[in-house]
């Protein structure tokens, strides 16, 4: 179990496995925890192939479209990025949490 308080500063909720977690909360989770080891999360896969801030710029259309191929660990450090550009798009962010909620469902 991971205990995650999301940051006062941050400019919104943010989703801890299936959870809407807002500023100043504190959750105990078994959920990947994104950007937990440091501020700034880690933007791209082990093999180098996989750029999310560059994923995170394109359209909501073209992110939707690779959604599936993303990984948990990858759809919540997406989630970190949109959520701290300077136009958070809800409509992203709840596609992201409509994925992570799919697949923590079929989980278990």
């Amino acid at each position: 179990m991971n205990s995650y308080t999301h940051p006062l500063n941050a400019k919104g909720p943010t989703y801890i496995g299936s959870r809407l977690v807002y500023p100043g909360e504190t959750v105990v989770t078994d959920a990947p925890v994104a950007g937990e080891a440091s501020d700034t999360p880690d933007t791209s896969d082990p093999s180098g192939t996989r750029d999310l801030a560059a994923l995170q710029a394109s359209t909501i259309k073209k992110i939707e479209d690779v959604l599936p191929d993303l990984s948990l660990d990858e759809l919540a450090a997406l989630t970190v990025l949109e959520q701290g550009s300077p136009n958070p798009r809800q409509t992203l962010i709840e596609k992201i949490g409509a994925e992570t909620l799919k697949r923590n469902a079929a989980k278990g």
